[in-house]
């Protein structure tokens, strides 16, 4: 008997009641908020909390706010990275259409239109905290901010901000801005890896640290939505909690996100308490990150920008929704494997199904097997194809710019970032296109986690083990240019400078556009006097990034120190038009500058 394919017994049911909890409710009226208060737990699962069925007494102030909210059961990242996560949160699109595809290289560029831009230009007041160096102003989300309390120069070496430190500061700012309408995006990232809760939470969650983070990181909250009653603002502003990715714990292979698309991953939580409350409901339609800004926009009467791939939920906020009501499967993508000649992992997610394109396809039945246990790709070909097409629909039109903006980091910042787990962008694909001949990620899973483990051991002072590490891995694959950077770093650290040279130099073989690795390896020439070669890469340096201050000022004072004082000053002053503000570039310019006016003898 030729039977439906799944995907069609699936669209069949999409009018059932299952869709909504309670959709035979009858819509109500709900008041216009006059603040917006945005909350981003980072690497939240949706399963940790109690409002999604955890039985661990973890979340009860957030379960508290999901009593009086709207409770979005299927919501979705559309990436595990926190910082191209945060950009779609505030965007309202898509990595591929708002560019940032990665963490610590990419920004958002000035060109995109945030939500808090919007909501600054129609008269209120704007702030943020936010908790990591990946969420700092030089990665462009401060955009439309009138402050903006990041971690930058905070001197704390594991580049986060605690919880506690978080909402005072939060607190804080509701002192000064409360009594005027406002929206304040509060970041917490406690929860990210290392899993390190502070007393009492530390103990009562001694046998699952990560819980006892998100237990701590709700008390915080709970703190924050005390200030906000006690100035009599709570019922007056529109409250969304959510979170930028979900963390893998083990599953698959994967210790904390970033690589894979399951739902551990890309799944997170979404509370949206409309202001005046409403009562709880739950929705078990589709929604995504992209919808907060639309939501909220819709909220408060204002006009959504263009070219926004999210939706308006205020529909569900109210009930009002027919039954049925359907929408185009949700994106996810992870271009992390890319940085090791992989393809990548697209895919998309509907009610029932999720659909991975990748060098082997894979497809899950995420009802029946919530843990992806299953890949159905060999027996459900034919709903692969239609999940495929829906794929190449809701990419159709995201093309965004062909390269990210870059973001601005120095050594010290990009090192502490490094030793969290992140990977560098250096080596990102932008293109979305899958080569059959290609690797598959999940071949390349446990290559990725010993990979990881490199900046943390050198972080941690474990040299002599990162080191063993690193030449094995380099074994396994020699091509691979930024495991050859890392062990030129962890060379460095130990002294070995002949080894440091070596593998920075392969670095660059592979990668010839390997900016870090032309100027780290532009340093050691130059103490080594070897300035021929050093104006060598930093002229390539400067090739490959033109608007980085740091390599324009290091070929200028190789240059004066071969006594080209005309060349040397023709790079600081490149540097002064970067950043005006540079005092040591302004110095170097006048020791030039009187050097070429000394007659020769």
């Amino acid at each position: 008997m030729n039977r439906p394919p799944l995907i069609t017994l699936f669209l069949a049911l999409a009018g059932t009641c299952w869709l909504q909890v309670g959709c035979s409710r009858p819509a109500q009226e709900i008041a216009r908020p006059r603040n917006v208060l945005l909350i981003s737990i980072d690497t939240c699962r949706a399963d940790y909390l109690g409002c999604y069925g955890h039985a661990g007494g973890i979340t009860p102030n957030i379960d508290a706010v999901a009593g009086e909210a709207v409770v979005f059961d299927n919501a979705y990242s559309p990436v595990p990275l926190t910082l191209p996560a945060h950009a779609s949160l505030f965007t309202g699109k898509l990595p591929p259409a708002h560019g940032v595809r990665a963490n610590i290289d990419d920004r958002l560029a000035a060109s995109e239109v945030t939500l808090s831009e919007v909501l600054r230009e129609h008269g209120l007041v704007t702030g943020a905290v936010v908790s990591t160096l990946i969420l700092g102003s030089q990665f462009g989300l401060d955009q439309g901010f009138d402050t903006y309390e990041d971690v930058a120069g905070a001197g704390d070496p594991s580049a986060q901000r605690p919880a506690a430190e978080t909402t005072r500061l939060a607190v804080d700012w509701l002192g000064t801005h409360g009594r005027d309408p406002f929206f304040l995006f509060v970041h917490y990232y406690d929860p990210h890896a290392p899993y390190n809760p502070p007393e009492p939470f530390a103990g009562r969650w001694a046998q699952d640290r990560y819980a006892g983070e998100i237990a701590y990181v709700d008390h915080a909250i709970g703190e924050l939505l005390a200030e906000l009653k006690a100035l009599g603002q709570y019922d007056s502003t529109l409250i969304v909690i959510t979170s930028d990715h979900g963390e893998m714990l083990g599953e698959h292979g994967e210790e904390t996100h970033g690589y894979f698309v399951y739902q551990s991953a890309v799944r997170v939580p979404l509370v949206v308490k409309p202001a005046g409350g409403g009562g709880s409901r739950r929705i078990a339609r589709l929604a995504g990150l992209v919808d907060v800004a639309p939501t909220v926009l819709a909220q408060l009467n204002i006009e959504t920008p263009p070219d926004v791939a999210g939706e308006d939920l205020s529909g569900w906020l109210t009930g009002a929704r027919p039954d049925g009501d359907t929408r185009d499967p949700i994106y996810c993508e992870s271009m992390t494997p890319t940085v090791y000649g992989a393809n990548p992992l697209l895919g998309v997610v509907t009610e029932r199904f999720k659909y991975i394109d990748t060098t082997r396809p894979e497809l899950y039945d995420i009802v029946a097997d919530p843990t992806e246990s299953h890949d159905l790709i060999d027996t459900e070909r034919n709903d692969a194809e239609l999940l495929g097409a829906s794929l190449a629909d809701v990419l159709e039109g995201q093309a965004g710019p062909d390269d990210a903006d870059s973001a601005q980091l120095d050594d010290e910042q990009r090192s502490r970032l490094e030793s969290l787990g992140y990977v560098s962008g250096t080596g990102v694909e932008r293109d979305l296109g899958m080569d059959p001949a290609r690797e598959d990620p999940k071949d390349l899973i446990g290559f990725h986690v010993q990979i990881t483990l490199l900046p943390t051991l050198a972080a941690e002072g474990r040299h002599a083990e990162a080191a063993a590490l690193g030449d094995k891995l380099l074994r396994e694959r020699p091509d691979y240019a930024r495991g050859h950077f890392d062990v030129a770093e962890l060379a460095l650290r130990q002294g070995d400078r002949p080894r440091a040279v070596r593998h920075y130099s392969r670095a660059i073989e592979i990668e010839p556009g390997f900016f870090r690795a032309h100027l780290r390896l532009a340093v050691l020439l130059r103490s080594e006097r070897r300035l021929d070669e050093a104006v060598g890469h930093l002229r390539r340096a400067v090739e490959i990034e033109p608007d980085r201050t740091e390599a324009h000022g290091l070929l200028g004072l190789s240059l004066a120190e071969q006594g080209r004082f005309d060349e040397a000053v023709v790079q600081f002053r490149e540097v002064l038009r970067l950043d005006p503000d540079d005092a040591r570039a302004r110095s170097y310019l006048a020791e030039a500058l009187s050097r070429m006016e000394q007659p020769s003898r």
